[in-house]
């Protein structure tokens, strides 16, 4: 085969146009010294040119003297760090105002609670302790159960009372002593009747025995159930008290209570005109509109007090034209 020598000129152009249609890494070695632009060194220098290099739409530190990205970002790291520092500053400063307003309001819910011990009563409460006995008055009868301490055992009297004719009438049951003293017992401001049963019923009969009655003047300062009965009538009134005078006698608003599923308040007072001081020997039970569920009160010589209970039962008219 005969070889035909080309000339070095030929050569070289043949071998530059097959350069230009093969890879990088199938470029012909005379093509990859160090010198060329295509040698391994001089592309990996370009690369991190272009790398490093700002581009031209680059506008983080526009205006603003940075010098370049590196810059930009240490920059906003720095205010980011600023920002949180900032943020966890205000926030305990939030959370410290947020527990002194809870801790006021604590405070302040304490101070006002309605449980929270005996106080001066509002002009609203006065009003209401004033109107209580009226209220009484106005309803003319209420159904009562009435608890008498005594030495001998307890007394408990369930009838009912009129404030307007100034009279009661109920059972008379006692607990802890002999019951031959059981039965039926009406009385009046001044005089007191008791009238025995061989069988007590738990109410008394609407129409009461005509005879068999045994009676005696009512004396409140005698014994302790002739003050009981003195105390219930004492009860109602046809006029409301004197609401301006009440705070200044010792009355007291002491708490928050249930009575018979009435949802009330207790108060104490006032001073009787004839026991200055005794105030706190007297507590009413008093709803919203000061109609009276209970009442409580200690005599002398009586560990226990005395506890009149309204409406424990249906109420029975008492009979009148003794």
């Amino acid at each position: 085969m005969t070889v035909i020598a080309l000339p070095p000129s030929i050569r070289a152009a043949a071998a530059t146009r097959a350069s230009r249609n093969l890879p990088l890494g199938l470029l012909p070695p005379r093509f990859m010294t160090a010198g060329s632009p295509f040698s391994a060194r001089n592309s990996r220098a370009a690369c991190r040119k272009v790398r490093n290099s700002e581009p031209e739409n680059d506008l983080s530190g526009y205006g603003s003297g940075i010098n370049g990205p590196g810059e930009s970002k240490s920059l906003l790291r720095s205010l980011a760090v600023l920002a949180q520092r900032i943020a966890r500053r205000w926030i305990v400063v939030a959370f410290a105002v947020t527990v002194a307003v809870i801790a006021g309001i604590f405070s302040y819910v304490a101070a006002s609670s309605p449980d929270s011990g005996p106080r001066a009563v509002t002009a609203d409460e006065a009003s209401r302790l004033a109107i209580a006995r009226f209220r009484n008055y106005q309803k003319q009868g209420r159904a009562v159960t009435i608890s008498v301490p005594g030495a001998a055992g307890e007394l408990v009297i369930t009838g009912s009372a009129d404030y307007r004719a100034k009279s009661g009438y109920g059972v008379l049951k006692g607990k802890g002593r002999n019951d031959s003293g059981n039965g039926l017992i009406r009385w009046t401001a001044t005089r007191v009747e008791l009238r025995q049963l061989p069988v007590v019923p738990d109410l008394p009969p609407a129409n009461p025995p005509v005879d068999g009655w045994v009676g005696r003047p009512l004396n409140p300062e005698a014994g302790t159930l002739d003050r009981a009965l003195a105390i219930l009538l004492g009860l109602g009134s046809d006029r409301p008290d004197n609401a301006q005078l009440l705070p200044q006698n010792g009355a007291e608003r002491v708490a928050a209570d249930q009575v018979n599923g009435h949802a009330v308040d207790v108060f104490t007072g006032p001073d009787s005109r004839e026991r200055p001081g005794s105030a706190e020997s007297v507590r009413y039970w008093l709803d919203a509109d000061g109609v009276m569920y209970r009442v409580r009160t200690s005599v002398p010589g009586e560990r226990n007090p005395v506890v009149i209970d309204f409406d424990t039962h249906e109420f029975i008219a008492v009979p009148s034209g003794r």
